[in-house]
């Protein structure tokens, strides 16, 4: 006769459950509301303008991406635990596979974030391979013995972790500064109203979709930040002999169900439910991505033409466009 599940394989069991039956929510509400007449159609009257369809499209595919990947990180960390459960209660040692499970969910949840932050593709592929390069630095130290050369590895891994935060505060600030810049918020207008129709954008509703898209990566990269310094502080504090392994797992399984599914319910509730993409891709919401060709070279030709520039005030001395962009030029990683 088997033994009962311990707390730790209940809770692992719970883990499943939860995460897997949150990440068929999401699935399920991201799937009806994308695939919706809001998602595919639009009341604009500035619908004709194809700067606005361009927007609108890449409102759609951002929204879709991101909803659809916490989706698949919470049903992928669900059956991990699963997974530890099964090993657990087979008396094997399932230590190794909380690694397997941050190895898959880190680096999307990383892509989910930079994605809020409108970052480019390039910065995109580091940060989630620096992402990797975490993971691997714990899972080594995790496999040595000696104490030397585990706190080594913890402490290499601790380095990236920092750098990969750094990194998102710093480009969400440029995010911020960029798209409250005038040249851009004229270009935005301008471009979503059709200009050549003679037609005045939204300033108030761009600004406003600037202000919304700042507050929610702000509020995901804090939430991210805080729940995942929790991770270092329980493997030191299981180290020190503080916490058994036992309470690690607990650990590990609440902050896994918590981080997941509060990152899921703040996506969709800000991208479904606050708002929709077919009424604000036409004030650039989300935000147009910054690797965007058509965006870059519009852009380009319309800061070129100074009616689209506002004079600059007396009592105020806004950076100049060239100046963000030389400051974009520098490689996000050199902090």
């Amino acid at each position: 006769m088997l033994p009962p599940p311990s707390t730790s394989e209940v809770i692992l069991l719970l883990s499943f459950i939860l995460q897997v039956g949150s990440g068929m929510v999401f699935l399920f509400v991201s799937f009806q509301k994308t695939s919706s007449s809001s998602f595919s159609s639009s009341s604009s009257p500035f619908s004709s303008s194809s700067s606005s369809r361009l927007l609108r499209l890449k409102s759609q595919d951002t929204t879709k991406l991101q909803l659809y990947m916490i989706s698949c990180v919470n049903i992928v960390s669900g059956i991990v635990s699963y997974m530890k459960f099964t090993i657990s209660i087979s008396g094997q040692d399932p230590s190794w596979i909380i690694y397997v499970e941050w190895l898959l969910c880190t680096p999307a949840i990383v892509v989910i974030l930079c994605l809020t932050c409108s970052i480019d593709p390039e910065t995109i592929f580091t940060l989630a391979a620096l992402d990797v390069a975490m993971i691997a630095c714990g899972y080594i130290g995790h496999s040595y013995s000696l104490a030397v050369l585990k706190y080594t590895w913890f402490g290499f891994g601790c380095l990236l972790f920092v750098l990969i935060f750094l990194t998102l505060f710093r480009q969400k600030l440029y995010m911020y500064e960029k798209y409250n810049h005038p040249a851009y918020i004229r270009h935005a207008i301008s471009s979503s109203a059709g200009a050549a129709d003679g037609v005045d954008g939204d300033a108030s509703h761009y600004l406003a979709t600037v202000k919304s898209e700042f507050k929610l990566s702000s509020i995901l990269i804090w939430f991210i930040l805080c729940s995942w310094t929790l991770y270092p502080l329980v493997w030191i504090l299981k180290e020190y002999g503080i916490l058994t392994s036992s309470n690690e797992d607990i650990i590990y399984a609440v902050l896994a169900v918590v981080t997941k599914i509060v990152c899921g319910t703040l996506l969709l509730y800000y991208r479904v439910f606050v708002s929709s993409p077919s009424t604000m891709a036409d004030a650039g919401h989300p935000l147009p991505p910054y690797h965007s060709s058509s965006w870059s070279s519009s852009l380009t030709s319309a800061t070129s033409s100074s009616s689209l520039i506002p004079p600059p005030s007396p009592s105020l001395s806004s950076p100049s466009l060239t100046t963000i962009e030389m400051r974009r030029s520098i490689p996000v990683i050199q902090l």
